[in-house]
């Protein structure tokens, strides 16, 4: 269970990440990335990201965009937030509302069958 320092610091990457997506000119317009978590180490060595893409056939590209621009990220992150390390930063697609999508379907499968 992560302490009530690393729970605040996921808050401050997640809210400053998100605004710095917004301000650059990395996302091309016609697609939108969401962060959606931010899980740090204890020692902040590394952040997990886990994001959402809209047009989700553009999961791919998002990802290479990312890939691409994580260093980046991460500096402007450094001059946004006062940490003592900033983490590195490794990005993954959130396939949560995938899954519960999915899940929903079975779900109503199921009752169809009955």
């Amino acid at each position: 269970m992560a302490s009530e320092r690393i729970r605040k610091i996921n808050g401050l990457i997640l809210h400053e990440l998100g605004t710095i997506l917004q301000r650059e000119d990395i996302v091309p317009p016609e697609m939108m990335i969401t962060l959606t978590q931010v899980d740090t180490s204890a020692d902040l060595s590394y952040a997990d990201i886990r994001y959402s893409i809209l047009p989700t056939d553009r999961e791919p590209e998002a990802a290479r965009i990312l890939e691409r621009h994580t260093k980046e990220l991460r500096s402007l992150l450094a001059r946004a937030v006062i940490l003592r390390k900033v983490p590195e930063l490794r990005f993954h697609i959130d396939t949560t509302e995938a899954h519960a999508a999915h899940i929903d379907a079975l779900i109503d499968k199921i009752h169809q069958e009955e």
